[in-house]
């Protein structure tokens, strides 16, 4: 993409996903839930208000109820700081949303690293992700979560999602969160990086 557009720099490397450093530590994998997280601020989810959230999810969203909030199936919970975010989303178990409206940021998700789909995987649960996302191939390939064209179809995958099916997706993603929160990819960029330059 940044080549299409101009970039002439020769050696160049993706992180492929965004590290998000936490010291702490999970006892075991997150535990089955139908609960849908949305890490945001409330200005960027207005497009969860008029979602036809099933009675059968508990939707979440990390701000304060703003005005516009008329959807009584979501629980506005207010903002966390990043230690108790991790801790509160691993707790609750279910599922973390990276998701939009905006066809700019979709665009935008789909070729670059979304720092709260590193946020889910450092807490250690599975995802919900636009099928168009950059890391579409590696959720679907060591499935860490569910892609999705639309908030329904997302919906009806959550409620299909077997405990043992979660169960399996939890213990996958644990296991990348544990890389994730380790700074892998960070550190993996920069060996590259030197065996480009002086290798």
């Amino acid at each position: 993409f940044l080549r299409k557009y101009g970039l002439r720099v020769k050696h160049t490397i993706s992180l492929d996903l965004m590290d998000h450093y936490f010291n702490g530590a999970f006892q075991q994998p997150a535990q089955y839930s139908s609960t849908i997280h949305f890490a945001s601020q409330a200005k960027k989810a207005q497009f969860i208000n008029d979602w036809q959230i099933p009675k059968s999810l508990t939707v979440r969203l990390f701000d304060q109820q703003p005005a516009w909030a008329t959807n009584p199936r979501i629980n506005f919970v207010g903002s966390r700081a990043d230690v108790e975010l991790l801790y509160d989303l691993h707790r609750h178990g279910g599922f973390g949303l990276n998701w939009t409206s905006d066809p700019q940021m979709e665009k935008y998700y789909s070729i670059n690293d979304s720092f709260k789909l590193s946020t889910y995987f450092a807490a250690g649960i599975p995802v919900i992700a636009q099928s168009s996302i950059a890391q579409h191939e590696m959720i679907r390939q060591k499935h860490l979560g569910i892609l999705a064209d639309s908030l329904n179809e997302a919906a009806r995958k959550v409620e299909q999602t077997t405990q043992e099916e979660y169960q399996a997706m939890a213990a996958n993603v644990e296991h990348l969160g544990q890389l994730v929160r380790g700074g892998y990819f960070t550190k993996r960029a920069l060996v590259k990086m030197m065996f480009d330059v002086f290798g």
